[in-house]
């Protein structure tokens, strides 16, 4: 399995919202940098940002739309905030980012998805646009359905009595085989193919985040080495007759750890 970083974003003046994703550490970087923005323009625990905070720090990112349901009576019709259809938005931020904007198929599993992505696939024709398959994934496996409705009430500030219609309808929204993804997609594979290709082209990891110290090598002394003599040499100080043996192992044991994590650097 593979982690993919990314946010899901609505925006304040579009009812297209969209998955965020960053192709390496740069785009990473600006996708914070937007989320902070969104969260110091807001209460707290709110996030607001709109259409052109998106084009200003969108670059880098893999953006996938998702517009309101297109089986919804009027889905594609103008937003009253700003007057525009989704239509518009999406193809507007294609332009602005060319080859990284997708049109996101999910399925909704009411009976009516594989007529859904038949909509969505003649939208994304009309946005110029390659349609990727989505899951809309909330939990990992079913079992948690309750978990998630749990997260719902805290999200929505409500209690689990009173959740009503926004509970999960059933465990759907969890993480699938390739089997049962193709089962759902098989009318559109190439959809389904161009999900793995786009989490190939995700090349950004968590490790990618760790800190640069300052280069502490010193005369040729790498940081590690300076940072063990310098122990011995302070044990021996410490310790005129001899550390105890479970001292001596205790430094021993904690010097080997800064080694594999390269903190050497950190305490010199």
């Amino acid at each position: 399995p593979k982690l993919i970083v990314g946010a899901r974003l609505a925006l304040s003046d579009s009812a297209v919202e969209w998955v965020a994703l960053p192709a390496d550490l740069a785009a990473y970087s600006r996708l914070s940098r937007l989320l902070s923005i969104g969260k110091r323009r807001a209460a707290k625990g709110d996030c607001r940002l709109d259409r052109a905070d998106l084009a200003e720090w969108g670059a880098g990112l893999v953006l996938i739309a998702l517009p309101p349901d297109v089986l919804a009576p009027d889905a594609l019709a103008p937003d009253p905030g700003s007057g525009e259809p989704a239509l518009a938005d999406i193809a507007a931020m294609a332009r602005r980012f060319p080859g990284c904007v997708f049109l996101g198929a999910a399925p909704r599993y009411d009976g009516r998805d594989q007529r859904r992505f038949d909509r969505l696939a003649a939208l994304a024709q009309r946005a110029g646009l390659a349609m990727v398959a989505v899951g809309d994934v909330l939990m990992h496996r079913a079992a948690r359905r309750p978990l998630a409705d749990v997260l719902t009430c805290l999200r929505e500030g409500c209690t689990i009595d009173t959740i009503g219609l926004r509970r999960l309808a059933n465990g759907e929204r969890r993480l699938k085989s390739g089997a049962e993804m193709a089962r759902l997609f098989h009318r559109y594979p190439a959809a389904l193919r161009r999900s793995v290709e786009i989490a190939d082209r995700c090349a950004f990891r968590l490790d990618d985040l760790r800190h640069q110290y300052p280069h502490e090598d010193r005369d040729g002394e790498p940081a590690q080495a300076r940072l063990e003599r310098l122990s011995r040499a302070g044990m021996v100080w410490r310790y005129p007759d001899g550390p105890s043996p479970k001292i001596a192992a205790r430094m021993e044991k904690e010097l080997t750890l800064i080694a594999e994590l390269g903190y050497a650097p950190y305490f010199l």
